[in-house]
C-alpha cells in the first residue's frame, strides 16, 4: 500500500465509521491495514468500495480496529 493509498483508505475509514486512524501509530496501523485488505483480495479501491456498500465488510473492519469490552 502506498501513501497515497493508505491516506484515501484512512478518510474512508474516518467517513464511514468515525475511527480516526492518525491516532494510532502509522507504520503498525498501515500493516495491519495492508494485511486486512490483502486478506479480502482486493486493492484497496475495491476494499473502500465494498466499505461503502457491504454492511458486513464495514462490521469486521470496526471490530478490527476496536477493543469490545463487556
Amino acid at each position: 500500500m502506498d501513501d497515497q493509498e493508505y491516506c484515501y483508505l484512512k478518510r474512508k475509514v474516518l467517513t464511514r465509521t468515525g475511527i480516526d486512524l492518525d491516532s494510532y501509530k502509522s507504520q503498525q496501523m498501515r500493516r495491519r491495514l495492508e494485511n486486512l485488505v490483502f486478506s479480502n483480495s482486493c486493492s484497496v479501491v475495491q476494499y473502500c468500495e465494498k466499505l461503502q456498500i457491504d454492511p458486513d465488510v464495514l462490521r469486521k473492519l470496526q471490530d478490527f480496529l476496536t477493543i469490545k469490552i463487556s
